[in-house]
C-alpha cells in the first residue's frame, strides 16, 4: 500500500513501466503520454491573492552551458500561490503553475502571467526588468533574491521539481517538456488526496479526446 501511494504521488518512468509490466518501453512511454494528456485536462483555477514568480531552465547538464545558460535546455517560468504566515517563517505553497516559455521578454512573460494568474492578484517578482511591463496592470512589488532568501518557497519548489524529473525521469525530452510540468503539478495540486487520485484520473481519461501514436510524438 505504501509503494502504491508513493508511486501515485511520484509517477513511474516509461522504462520502469516497461520492465515491471513486461512491455516494450516504447509501447509504455505511449501509454504514459496518453496518461500525462489527460493530467493536463484537468481544470484548474488561476492562482490568486498573492503570488511569486521565477524563472528557471530545465533540460539537464550540458557542457560549456552553466546556470541559467540555456543552450538546448527549456526555458520556464514558474509561479506558486503562498499564504504568509504570521510569525514570519516560511510562506506555504496552496497552488503552483508552470508554462515553458520562448525568451525572458515582457511581452513573453506577460503573456504567461496572464495565463497563470488571476488579473487582482498579488504578484512579486526578483528585480529583472522585463517584468516591470509584464505584470502591468496586476499590483506588483519587487524583491530582490538575495541569493534566494526572499523567494525560499519558489526555490524549493523549482527545486523539487528538477529533483522530481531527475529521480523519476532521470531525462526528458525538451519537445514535451511542458507535458512533465502539467504531471509534476497534476500531482502536486492532488498531493493531499493521493487515495482518490487514481479514479479521478480515470475519469480524465475517459474524457480526453482518442490519440494516436503520431499525434502523440508530433506534440
Amino acid at each position: 500500500m505504501v509503494y502504491q501511494l508513493s508511486t501515485m504521488k511520484k509517477g513511474m518512468s516509461s522504462c520502469e513501466l516497461s520492465r515491471q509490466f513486461g512491455i516494450h518501453q516504447e509501447t509504455a512511454w505511449y501509454f504514459r503520454q496518453k496518461v500525462m494528456l489527460a493530467m493536463r485536462n484537468q481544470k484548474h483555477r488561476l492562482l490568486n491573492n498573492s503570488v511569486e514568480v521565477d524563472e528557471t531552465v530545465i533540460g539537464g547538464h550540458e557542457a560549456g552551458k552553466p546556470g541559467r545558460s540555456h543552450g538546448r535546455k527549456k526555458k520556464v517560468a514558474i509561479a506558486i500561490e503562498v499564504d504568509y504566515p504570521a510569525d514570519e517563517g516560511t510562506p506555504r505553497v496552496r497552488a503552483a503553475d508552470a508554462r515553458i516559455i520562448d525568451n525572458y521578454s515582457s511581452q513573453e512573460l506577460g503573456r504567461i502571467i496572464d495565463e497563470m494568474i488571476e488579473p487582482d492578484a498579488l504578484v512579486t517578482t526578483d528585480g529583472l526588468p522585463a517584468y516591470q511591463t509584464a505584470v502591468q496592470p496586476r499590483i506588483h512589488d519587487v524583491w530582490l533574491s538575495d541569493k534566494g532568501e526572499n523567494f525560499q518557497s519558489l526555490h524549493w519548489h523549482i527545486f523539487n521539481l528538477k529533483s522530481w524529473i531527475r529521480g523519476i525521469h532521470h531525462h526528458i525530452s525538451v519537445k514535451h517538456a511542458q507535458k512533465y510540468l502539467d504531471e509534476f503539478h497534476f500531482r502536486f495540486k492532488n498531493r493531499n488526496w493521493i487515495q482518490a487520485c487514481p479514479n479521478k484520473l480515470l475519469k480524465l481519461m475517459v474524457k480526453t479526446s482518442k490519440t494516436s501514436y503520431s499525434q502523440v510524438i508530433a506534440n
